[in-house]
């Protein structure tokens, strides 16, 4: 059959022609299988399959269910379609047999965002392996000759982005051209556009997969975007035979490793309580370039293996923690924010132990009468500058040389860091700008992945989180540095994130109780600190030069440095409700950015309602973009939808639902009190 849709360019439409599946000539699949070691063997190219669902109420309680009505698949640049499951079954079948696969041989098919799929086929294939990064999160699953990829967690980008990212793909994916609220059945008739919005999906990831199988084949191509950094990396470090040495020498206990990740937290995010919930005019932001990137060439990492330390006194202490890398176990008794520290740094999540009468900011602590936590040296001189306490006890103290990181890895960085300075903005080579970007950012993304990762085990629907036992996580640890393939050390990953929060709260330092919010590497304020950050940068360029660091890429003339604060387009007001929720307007435009809510959307209903006085406790957002996900489990059955009866089983429904902007009136009362002891900022 022909059908319409999207190619080439996005406003033409043209006639392309699909199959439908039993009409599909099989015979013109021809076996190539390609080896790689003894057990993977894989038909040499791929295929690509999407399906279509709609939802109809379970209950009048706000239940929803999902079904499938359409299928698609790509194989071999045919795109072929059913409207049933057992249509789909047999529609494999055939191709496992035209390709006489034996044992051992699998055809491998992509899906993007495999997770939601695998909610509906889980039940109609018979999966004897499973990978799942965490409950319902599925990057492989196998069956004795199909092998299922989530291609969305080997490109990181939506379907639409990854189709315009990369280069010789001829089919967009479709934009409006199917409403997902029209409730449709597998005897449905669709439209030419409603089909041709089907077809681009499969075909349009069909050619991003083939693109990048021109660097690789489908037995030695990454499950995950982090695997092509990975592997750079990997190759880069090989050539000196030192790294592997130090590798080895740098090997962490088990108690050594539960330490460092008790220690290990991401990036800062929070809002200065003296001006939360105000709206504040002629906001100046300053972004930290490549953050994570330049911590990893500019600073000093443990680089040897940790010894064990006793702190007999606080000078002891000061010593150690200046000279070494250190980590430790800290209790501080009757500990208080510094008034003028408008953005507490002790996230409440992280404390270990912690006493009933703390005080808590948006998850941060203000104050309590004892608490236990794990911490770098690094994350000790914040709290340090922050904090009051009146006693300090250390347990579990551990020391380790400091060191730059190897240069081999140290140029990796660079080499990405360089390739995507001279892309940028360069329109013609977009793909690989986005490619070079996205491995500069995911180098850090490996040094901490855990090493002791929970197996996520499944079976006939269940998700089942195994818990290691000591034994078999000292087993974990050991097989990891026996294997020739590793190569980082995670303690690397957990300085990375303390040293770009010390960087972090340099820039809130400079702006002081002018701070509004901060976030991982940006930082936004009020009045005129444009000179300081001036020299913040000139001092930490001059800092890298002395060190023989460099820290920029040079570009027909132009330098683009790391590490250095970025003045951005400021704002005309501004509004925080603390972390991951703030409002803007712009140049006569509104802005939001609230986790859970659609930029686009939110920021047009907050239009629609007033403006920016109406980014508020307890306002609902409608028309929210925010979905939830209902997850339905059920054997195969039949069901009967406006007349037509067919199959299914468990599902998954999206819902579309309400956001209501949130504040705790705990968090609200520190507000007011801090708000009523410093006047700051008020209209």
């Amino acid at each position: 059959m022909y059908i319409r849709c999207d190619c080439q360019l996005k406003s033409t439409r043209c006639m392309q022609y699909a199959y439908y599946w039993n009409e599909f000539p099989f015979e013109i699949l021809n076996k190539d299988i390609i080896k790689s070691g003894k057990h993977k063997m894989y038909q040499r190219h791929p295929m690509t399959f999407d399906i279509e669902t709609s939802k109809i109420p379970k209950d009048n309680e706000g239940h929803y269910e999902a079904f499938m009505y359409v299928w698609q698949v790509c194989i071999e640049g045919n795109v072929v379609f059913g409207r049933r499951w057992e249509e789909l079954q047999e529609f494999m079948e055939r191709v496992v047999n035209a390709y006489k696969l034996t044992e051992g041989e699998r055809v491998v098919v992509y899906v993007h965002n495999l997770s939601f799929e695998f909610q509906f086929i889980q039940d109609y294939f018979n999966f004897v392996d499973v990978f799942a990064m965490a409950s319902r999160s599925i990057l492989t699953a196998k069956t004795a000759h199909l092998e299922f990829r989530c291609s969305y967690k080997l490109s990181n980008m939506s379907l639409a982005k990854f189709i315009e990212n990369t280069p010789n793909t001829l089919h967009y994916k479709g934009i409006d051209d199917l409403d997902y609220d029209t409730v449709r059945t597998p005897d449905t008739e669709l439209t030419e556009i409603e089909y041709g919005y089907c077809f681009n999906d499969v075909k349009g990831l069909y050619e991003c997969v083939m693109e990048l199988l021109k660097e690789d084949n489908i037995a030695t191509i990454p499950l995950t975007s982090t695997g092509y950094v990975r592997r750079d990396c990997r190759k880069a470090m090989a050539k000196n035979r030192y790294n592997r040495q130090n590798f080895l020498r740098s090997k962490l206990t088990l108690e050594q490793y539960l330490l460092l990740r008790d220690c290990f937290r991401g990036g800062n995010t929070a809002s200065n309580r003296y001006l939360t919930n105000l709206i504040m005019k002629i906001v100046g932001s300053y972004d930290l370039s490549s953050s994570y990137p330049f911590q990893m060439i500019a600073r000093e990492y443990p680089m040897g293996k940790w010894d064990y330390g006793i702190m007999r006194n606080l000078d002891m202490l000061k010593e150690y923690n200046k000279k070494y890398c250190t980590m430790a176990r800290y209790s501080f008794k009757n500990i208080r924010l510094k008034h003028d520290k408008p953005v507490p740094y002790i996230p409440l999540s992280k404390c270990l132990q912690i006493s009933d009468d703390k005080e808590v900011y948006n998850g941060r602590i203000m104050n309590a009468g004892m608490l236990t936590i794990a911490l770098t040296n690094i994350d000790l001189d914040i709290i340090n500058e922050q904090y009051e306490y009146d006693r300090i006890g250390v347990k579990d103290f551990y020391y380790s040389r400091k060191g730059m990181l190897p240069k081999e890895l140290r140029d990796t960085i660079m080499y990405y860091f360089e390739k995507k300075s001279k892309l940028k903005g360069d329109e013609e080579h977009y793909y690989e700008y986005m490619k070079s970007k996205n491995k500069l950012n995911s180098i850090y993304g490996m040094t901490v992945t855990n090493i002791l990762n929970t197996e996520i085990e499944y079976k006939d629907g269940v998700y089942t989180e195994k818990k290691m036992t000591h034994e078999e996580m000292q087993e974990a640890l050991d097989k990891y540095y026996k294997n020739h393939r590793s190569f980082l050390n995670y303690s690397w990953g957990v300085f990375v994130t303390a040293y770009a929060r010390r960087e972090l709260e340099d820039g809130l330092n400079i702006a002081g109780l002018d701070s509004i919010y901060c976030d991982t590497d940006s930082v936004k304020f009020v009045g005129n600190h444009d000179k300081d950050f001036e020299i913040y940068n000139e001092r930490l360029n001059r800092e890298c030069l002395e060190k023989g660091v460099i820290n920029y890429a040079e570009v027909n003339g132009k330098r683009y440095y790391m590490g250095i604060f970025d003045k951005e387009n400021g704002y005309d007001e501004f509004i925080t409700l603390g972390a991951k929720k703030y409002a803007y307007s712009q140049n006569g435009h509104l802005g939001i950015t609230v986790s859970g809510l659609s930029k686009k959307k939110g920021a047009k209903e907050l239009e629609r309602k007033g403006g920016l006085r109406r980014f508020q406790k307890n306002e609902v957002f409608y028309d929210s973009g925010r979905t939830i996900a209902q997850y339905n489990s059920a054997e195969v059955h039949d069901i009967t939808v406006d007349g037509c009866t067919f199959s299914t089983a468990s599902n998954l429904a999206i819902v579309d639902t309400t956001y209501t902007l949130g504040i705790t009136d705990t968090m609200l009362d520190i507000i007011l009190k801090s708000q009523g002891e410093y006047d700051y900022g008020k209209e």
